[in-house]
């Protein structure tokens, strides 16, 4: 592409020569001719300035002598904007391998991609330009969407809903059931999990991941959600519009999450919860209450996160506490015979 182009794109202000061509996009201790690189911030001044890039993207206000730049008000989603036009994805060719496994009773547009050892149930149905990989199962009744990217060996169970430009990765379960029991004396009773699963529009399910259907009713994930790898979302949880849910997270049953919540990595959260919109759970944070709107937590258990770093820095002089204790009491006792002497 050109500079020219990719300035249009990036809705940036391009300085330098618009007919210069890039052809790839690399980081900028690794850029040279041909690519495009970016620098976030002035703390990449002096790299920049070194850098052997056709083109970096650059925030409003930078200024590198002798480098065509491009200025943008966020260079992060402007890079994410660059890679999506200089590495469009080739999709493949419409249509349904002869070595699918297709129910005669399920409907899919012609203009899906169903690709050889997948396998589409009775009475599903699969929208435009859906690509399902291989060794992919589609369970009885399952609806995905248009414009989705299913990975090869995901399981979506029957009855679930994907909506519109829906990614799953590789592995990952969708509808699986809820872990729900009842206890008979030393016996354990499954309660069937008969609801379903619904996943709304642009939500990207990560490799691994693991949503469970619900006892009743639904599990639902709303639209524009990002669910990183090895996450377990349980039965009849409500995950709001635009979350990010990182790496290894664990939702337990019924909890409601709401907008733009940002839960890091290796946070568990128990059942029958609702954390407040535009909250911020730190990793590893074990949270047992809720939590109100624009929250910062972290800890086990969970509690305001400067209170939290303050119970840890405590922690941390618990050592030398102790130490001072031995030393008074040691002081106290000799005085007290001291005492019993007199």
């Amino acid at each position: 592409m050109t500079l020219r182009e990719i300035a249009f794109v990036v809705g940036g202000d391009l300085e330098g020569d618009p007919d210069a061509e890039v052809t790839s996009v690399a980081p900028i201790d690794r850029a040279g001719e041909g690519v495009l690189t970016f620098a976030a911030s002035k703390q990449y001044l002096k790299e920049a300035e070194n850098s052997r890039a056709t083109c970096i993207l650059v925030p409003r206000g930078f200024r590198v002598a002798n480098r065509n730049l491009i200025a943008v008000d966020n260079p992060r989603l402007a890079l994410a904007l660059a890679l999506e036009a200089i590495y469009r994805c080739e999709c493949p060719d419409p249509g349904t391998a002869g070595e699918a496994c297709v129910a005669e009773s399920a409907a899919i547009a012609p203009s899906s991609h169903v690709a050889a050892h997948s396998h589409i149930s009775e009475g599903a149905r699969i929208g435009d330009r859906t690509v399902i990989s291989p060794f992919v199962y589609v369970g009885r009744g399952a609806q995905i969407g248009s414009d989705c990217v299913i990975y090869p060996h995901v399981t979506i169970y029957p009855g679930v809903i994907l909506g519109d430009r829906v990614v799953v990765h590789a592995n990952a379960v969708v509808g699986s059931d809820g872990f729900g029991y009842a206890t008979d004396g030393d016996v354990h009773r499954k309660i069937p999990q008969v609801g379903t699963v619904v996943i709304e529009d642009d939500v990207e399910i990560g490799a691994n991941a693991a949503i469970d259907r619900a006892t009743l009713g639904e599990t639902r994930i709303e639209k524009g959600t990002k669910i990183d790898n090895l996450v377990h979302i349980a039965h009849n949880v409500l995950v709001n519009e635009n979350c990010l849910i990182v790496a290894q997270v664990g939702i337990a049953g019924s909890t409601e999450i709401g907008e733009n919540v940002v839960i890091g990595g290796q946070a568990g959260l128990v059942h029958h919860i609702k954390i407040g919109s535009r909250s911020v759970i730190g990793a590893q944070a074990g949270v047992t209450r809720c939590f109100p709107e624009g929250s910062t937590i972290s800890g086990y258990p969970a509690r305001d996160h400067a209170r939290s770093m303050k119970g840890y820095a405590a922690l941390n002089r618990l050592p030398m506490l102790m130490k001072e204790i031995r030393e008074i009491r040691r002081r106290l006792d000799e005085l007290e015979r001291r005492i019993d002497k007199t």
